[in-house]
């Protein structure tokens, strides 16, 4: 995990983070002693004012053509979030953290940088439900109550082990 962040630091991008399943994945596995690639599922790298869809392709094949980290090719998700709102519909984020704020579980809410070399971990709700297992719709998440729902059905739905709130 240290590695794909690195490359990411490395290009310098503006208010940038990977998140996601990278970070709440790899907390889920080591909780459970599980062995885990966080490479399995897409890296979604998460970045603020730096343009376009093509902008983001070209981030992506920047770090594609670095290669393998850990034998794996990571599947890069570069996207601005400067133009995510307008997927869903919402007034413009202003930051990262405020696009992360709003994705759908508390969980998910959770990113992480390196920053001079330090890490950090982003985490607008904590990492509370996060570290005991918890599915919780965010207070960010702007959806209605029929897309989360659904969302939480496909994406959760085989991990009967997770704690879901009524929210």
């Amino acid at each position: 995990m240290i590695e794909a962040l690195e490359r990411v630091a490395a290009l310098q991008l503006s208010d940038w983070m990977i998140g996601a399943g990278f970070v709440r994945n790899a907390v889920w596995a080591a909780l459970r002693n599980r062995t885990h690639n966080v490479f399995a599922s897409d890296v979604d790298v998460m970045h603020f004012g730096e343009g376009s869809r093509e902008r983001d392709h070209e981030i992506e094949q920047t770090l594609l053509a670095a290669g393998p980290i850990a034998g794996v090719l990571p599947r890069w998700d570069v996207k601005d979030q400067s133009r995510m709102h307008e997927r869903f519909g919402y007034a413009p984020y202003r930051s990262s953290y405020d696009a992360l704020a709003a994705f759908p579980e508390t969980c998910t809410c959770v990113a992480a940088r390196l920053a001079e070399g330090r890490l950090e971990i982003i985490a607008p709700y904590g990492v509370e439900d996060l570290f005991s297992l918890r599915i919780r719709r965010s207070p960010g998440f702007r959806g209605d109550e029929e897309m989360y729902r659904e969302r939480v059905r496909k994406k959760f739905s085989a991990h009967r082990w997770l704690r879901f709130d009524a929210q």
